[in-house]
């Protein structure tokens, strides 16, 4: 538990770079995914250092066998690259590069444990090429399932914790509209001057994407531009939910 608890706060302290060092951010997530990226290949041949068990050789440097992870780091590092000017490192403005370079990480990534299965079985002397048997299965499972479940007991909760309620973001005002039972409603929200769009972002998810469920969120634009909005909204009602306290019937103050 204590080797864990050293690992968790290794990781975290390497998931939040300074805000000055955009860059910093960059090389630690690209060197996470180039980690994934060892010995893959889609197109079938090993590569990095795994090698294959019928020809005992590297195939990395070969043509044939390097066009698709060349492929696959050419895009994600491109992607990485662009970012690295990027003006923030922070959670809330830095770069969502991870997520877009989803498509270049996780085909490589399944090749990997499939590669890291037919090792195994081949190792054991079971199976064509390794490619059946208890050990193929059995080696990525269980590593897979060791790194999920690593994740899910000493990763995932110190990051629920981390973004509960944050940036002031909570459902705090769907509970309000919840307790008023109302239907069928053109609802103007109240905005902070500070914060103006904190407080419309706690409802604005909860809007049908055509604009016809029971409840039709809106940013409180004063009483004269609200009513203006209502005529593109004739059959409902118009509320107004304050900063606190409960729907108001009418346009607002």
């Amino acid at each position: 538990m204590v080797r864990l608890g050293a690992t968790r706060r290794l990781l975290e302290s390497l998931a939040r770079p300074p805000a000055t060092l955009p860059l910093t951010a960059t090389l630690v997530h690209g060197r996470v995914a180039a980690g994934l990226l060892i010995a893959v290949d889609p197109a079938g041949n090993g590569y990095g250092f795994l090698v294959q068990p019928e020809e005992r050789s590297l195939s990395w440097w070969r043509p044939a066998a390097a066009r698709w992870p060349l492929f696959f780091l050419t895009g994600l590092a491109a992607l990485l690259a662009i970012y690295t000017a990027y003006f923030s490192a922070l959670t809330l403005y830095g770069p969502r590069y991870w997520y877009e370079a989803l498509p270049f990480v996780l085909l490589p990534t399944g090749r990997g444990i499939r590669l890291l299965g037919q090792g195994a079985a081949a190792l054991a002397g079971r199976g064509d090429r390794g490619r059946s048997g208890t050990p193929f299965w059995v080696v990525p499972t269980v590593l897979v399932g060791g790194l999920i479940a690593f994740n899910l007991t000493q990763v995932l909760p110190a990051a629920v914790r981390l973004y509960t309620e944050y940036n002031g973001i909570d459902n705090s005002s769907l509970r309000r509209m919840a307790a008023a039972h109302l239907d069928h409603v053109l609802v103007f929200v109240a905005l902070r001057d500070d914060a103006p769009r904190r407080d419309f972002g706690k409802l604005a998810f909860a809007n049908d994407p055509l604009l016809h469920g029971p409840l039709v969120y809106a940013c409180d634009l004063g009483p004269e531009r609200n009513r203006a909005l209502l005529s593109y909204f004739p059959d409902r009602r118009p509320y107004y939910l304050p900063l606190t306290g409960a729907p108001q019937p009418g346009f607002g103050p």
